[in-house]
């Protein structure tokens, strides 16, 4: 383990200075948990604010059903330095106040802005 201390600011820094359009750009990882139990992995666009990771998905794919049954999930990235993974509950954000301060940070990325966000925190 790694004092957490450590690892923000690296998470910070990295999606800070990401690029939409480097191939070198970071991948996050998102894992999921299928209704039999088994793991669903797909890579996401991630960001880092507010101390939460935040990832967004359409409400027909197989991350956002798995959600909404088990809220169970993990998001993992390299870093400078060493390999993050945090696992947590993920929750879909609908509060117009919190999409408005979040959709300019994933239009910043080249992302759509999102009608809801989910986030793991």
């Amino acid at each position: 383990m790694i004092e957490w201390s450590k690892v923000e600011p690296q998470l910070e820094d990295l999606l800070a200075h990401d690029d939409p359009q480097s191939p070198n750009r970071p991948t996050f990882w998102l894992t999921t948990l299928n209704a039999d139990g088994s793991p669903h992995v797909t890579s996401v666009g991630a960001l880092w604010h507010a101390g939460s990771c935040w990832f967004q998905t359409g409400e027909r794919t197989r991350k956002a059903k798995n959600v909404a049954r088990d809220p169970r999930c993990a998001i993992s990235v390299a870093t400078k330095g060493f390999d993050v993974m945090v696992a947590a509950e993920a929750r879909r954000v609908t509060d117009p106040k919190v999409v408005d301060e979040v959709s300019p940070l994933w239009a910043r990325r080249g992302w759509p802005a999102p009608a809801a966000v989910s986030g793991a925190t």
